[in-house]
């Protein structure tokens, strides 16, 4: 009996291998190299040598379907990875950028309430005439500057002559633009600088918008201001971040007067 199964499987095998040898070169070359590629991890590559054994007269269909049904498996697998990380990703840079949003806001409101002794409003047409006297140190002995500016100091900057006076010097500067006057257009600009270590305005932007021309006539007031008293920390002149609100308001004359006007 043991005899008789030994020959029944020899006898298998060599139908196997008789069937194997009358493969076409067609379905043999593919699929040696779909699994050549399959080995490298080109998926895709080996899915299109097994489709193609698949096709070839004289193979075996099954098994080159099997090898297709992996290559999907892989091809599906690699999907899922990579959008699972690219979501990881996304989902990191959005929690970064609402940290940076918070952080942000939180220094603006920190700001304001410090420079909140100044936002009275500016008109326009004052009545008596302004004049400055401009704040001049000597820089000479500075260090070369390449620290960071901040958001507060032991000594805050000063305009020369304190905030009475910086506000009398936009009432006289400030200019309603003409385009922002005619479309009765009216509210603050939120301007943000830096005073440098020697008095000197730089960086000067809008964080709060009201209209183009009204934020560059902001601009343009801010950057006419004489030199400030720079702030220092422990005695050493430093740089420092402010903001001023500038407040366009129109003033409906009742009788005589009229405003100037900015093209």
């Amino acid at each position: 009996m043991r005899q008789t199964f030994i020959l029944i499987a020899f006898f298998l095998a060599t139908l196997t291998l008789a069937a194997q040898s009358n493969y076409t070169p067609c379905y043999t070359n593919n699929m040696s190299k779909g699994n050549t590629a399959f080995s490298q991890g080109k998926y895709s590559e080996a899915r299109t040598y097994y489709a193609t054994a698949k096709q070839c007269a004289g193979g075996n269909p099954t098994e080159a379907q099997k090898k297709i049904a992996a290559c999907d498996a892989k091809i599906k697998a690699r999907k899922e990875a990579a959008e699972a990380k690219k979501r990881a990703e996304q989902e990191a840079a959005e929690a970064k950028k609402r940290a940076e949003e918070e952080a942000r806001k939180k220094e603006e409101e920190k700001m304001a309430s410090i420079m909140s002794g100044i936002e009275d409003d500016i008109v326009m047409e004052p009545e008596e005439e302004f004049v400055h006297e401009e704040f001049v140190e000597d820089v000479s002995t500075y260090e070369e500057d390449v620290s960071d500016p901040v958001y507060y100091a032991e000594e805050m900057p000063e305009f020369p002559g304190g905030q009475e006076a910086m506000q009398a010097f936009i009432q006289k500067e400030l200019v309603y633009p003409v385009v922002a006057l005619n479309y009765g257009i009216q509210g603050t600009v939120l301007v943000r600088f830096v005073v440098e270590r020697d008095g000197s305005i730089s960086d000067v932007t809008p964080v709060v918008s009201l209209f183009e021309v009204c934020d560059q006539e902001a601009i343009r007031v801010v950057k006419a201001m004489p030199k400030w008293k720079p702030g220092k920390n422990y005695g050493k002149n430093i740089r420092v971040y402010l903001q001023i609100p500038i407040t366009f308001r129109i003033n409906y004359p009742s009788s005589a007067g009229s405003k100037r006007k900015r093209k």
